[in-house]
């Protein structure tokens, strides 16, 4: 059986809205990471990095969780693919702060 994972309306900073330069920062903090993403380049191609509040009910109960959702670029273009990875982390991450320190470490 399959998980949904609800992760609400589309912040103003997600990528099918446009990219602007204004929502790119280079450090995710607890006070920013609602209204900006991460812009790299890893291998040539553009990753725009977010984190996003998702809902999920695991075992009956509804629970919060945070979302590192990566954004690939394609490698020629550097446009964005129409479809984002959401990467699930190990802990299931239910605290921002858990999240910005995941999502440091991995980029």
């Amino acid at each position: 059986m399959g998980t949904i994972i609800d992760l609400g309306l589309a912040p103003p900073h997600d990528p099918m809205f446009g990219i602007s330069s204004s929502n790119i920062v280079s450090h995710l903090t607890p006070k920013n990471w609602r209204k900006r993403a991460i812009g790299l380049t890893k291998e040539g191609r553009f990753l725009y990095v977010m984190v996003q509040l998702g809902r999920q009910e695991v075992d009956g109960k509804k629970q919060k969780r945070y979302y590192v959702r990566v954004h690939l670029g394609c490698p020629k273009t550097a446009a964005l693919m129409p479809t984002s990875t959401i990467c699930r982390t190990p802990w299931h991450m239910r605290m921002v702060r858990m999240a910005l320190r995941w999502l440091h470490q991995h980029t």
